[in-house]
């Protein structure tokens, strides 16, 4: 049996063309339907049963933006924070130079103190120390041109 490709109609093998359109196109065999070969008797397929779950239970939702809590940090030196109020107090207050004396003595002390028990503060304790530094060097000068000028008008009198 041959196949025509022009119109599909079915005729004998050897024919020249197609009797039912006359194409005198190349004519292809059909092969005739083979059913696949069995190779005995098979077994059924094994059921297995599927496999058991383990019970429900409910997943908390989560926060996708949540971050967990920081550590603790340790607390601020209070010698380098009592250092750096009196460093501004004396700078306000400049009649005082007792402030800035015991202001940089509290700084100098908390230095060494914060490295030995981990507390913050540096900072405050460097800032005291500096405008504590600056506020009796402005003592010290004001002091020297007032006994210098106590010295001129002595002598101009």
């Amino acid at each position: 049996m041959a196949r025509c490709n022009r119109c599909g109609a079915i005729y004998q093998d050897g024919a020249p063309y197609c009797p039912n359109c006359g194409a005198q196109e190349p004519i292809y065999e059909q092969q005739a339907y083979q059913p696949p070969q069995q190779t005995g008797y098979s077994q059924p397929p094994v059921y297995n049963p599927p496999p058991v779950q383990p019970p429900y239970t409910p997943v908390q939702p989560t926060n996708p933006y949540y971050v967990a809590p920081q550590p603790p940090q340790p607390p601020y030196n209070g010698m380098s924070i009592a250092g750096f109020v009196l460093s501004c107090v004396s700078m306000v207050l400049c009649c005082f130079p007792i402030t800035a004396i015991i202001g940089l003595i509290l700084s100098i002390v908390s230095l060494p103190q914060m490295t030995k028990t981990g507390e913050r503060g540096k900072g405050l304790a460097i800032a005291g120390l500096i405008l504590n530094g600056l506020v009796i060097l402005f003592w010290i000068v004001m002091l020297i041109l007032s006994l210098c000028g106590v010295y001129v008008d002595s002598l101009l009198y």
